[in-house]
Order: C-alpha cells, then sequence, then structure tokens
C-alpha cells in the first residue's frame, strides 16, 4: 500500500498548489485520494478474486468431462446422418472404386446375385455400394 500512498501525494500534488495551500487541507486531500484509491484496490482485487474463482468453479465442474469431436457432433447431426468433406479425401476415393463387385474377389453369392441384375440394377448396387464405401472412410470432425 506504501505505492498508493505515493501515488495519492502526487495526485494531490497534481491537483493542488500544495505550496500555497495551508497542509491542513493538503492533508485531508492526501487522505482522500489514498483512501478512493485504497477502495478501488480492493475492489478491484475482489472482482479479480470472484473471476478467478468462477473459472476455477467451471473448470473444476468439467475438467473429467474431455468432449470428443464425435460427441459434440452427435448432438447436431441426426440420426443416420454423418458429416462429411465437400471434397472426398483420397481414401474415401480407392474405397469407392475398390468396393465394385468383382468375380474374383467378391463372395461367390454377392456375385451370384450380382451377375443376375440388370445393367441398371447394377449400376444403381455399384453406386450404393460406393456410397457406403466412401462414408466408411470418410474422416470424422474434419480429421484428416
Amino acid at each position: 500500500m506504501k505505492e498508493l500512498k505515493k501515488l495519492a501525494d502526487e495526485i494531490v500534488a497534481e491537483l493542488v498548489d500544495c505550496g500555497a495551500a495551508d497542509p491542513e487541507p493538503v492533508e485531508q486531500y492526501q487522505k482522500w485520494t489514498l483512501n478512493r484509491l485504497e477502495k478501488a484496490f480492493r475492489a478491484f482485487e475482489k472482482s479479480a478474486e470472484t473471476k478467478l474463482a468462477a473459472s476455477t468453479a467451471v473448470k473444476e465442474v468439467w475438467k473429467d468431462r474431455a468432449w470428443t469431436a464425435e460427441e459434440k457432433l452427435a448432438e447436431l447431426v441426426p440420426e443416420g446422418w454423418k458429416l462429411v468433406p465437400v471434397e472426398p479425401t483420397e481414401e474415401m476415393v480407392i474405397n469407392g472404386f475398390e468396393s465394385q463387385p468383382d468375380e474374383c474377389l467378391s463372395d461367390p453369392a454377392v456375385w451370384e446375385k450380382y451377375s443376375q441384375m440388370s445393367g441398371c440394377q447394377q449400376a444403381s448396387y455399384e453406386a450404393q455400394l460406393c456410397w457406403l464405401a466412401m462414408l466408411a472412410a470418410a474422416p470424422c470432425c474434419g480429421t484428416k
């Protein structure tokens, strides 16, 4: 508080012509100024302590709750929907192309069913497989 006393004296010296004034009023101005500075300082300290206590309390409440991006999105993205990048990633494109049924690589029962489809049915089935493979490969929440 020594610094506040010095500041109060400096303020009074700047505002009052101390050389021409009686010492008693100058001393009263200094005391009044010091009192006001101390009150302001205490209020500031209390305010800072309150803000710190509130911040600490909030951190304490949420410290055990580390939300993942998936958890945050679960509240925003409806069931059965998924957030995907505007431009597909390389992995998404590769998985989409590789999802197409192949006589050598596909399960024999799947290939048999696929080979009996019409051209339009095959195209529709391929598009559906491609879509599902790309969605499965899509990064979550902007991760790469």
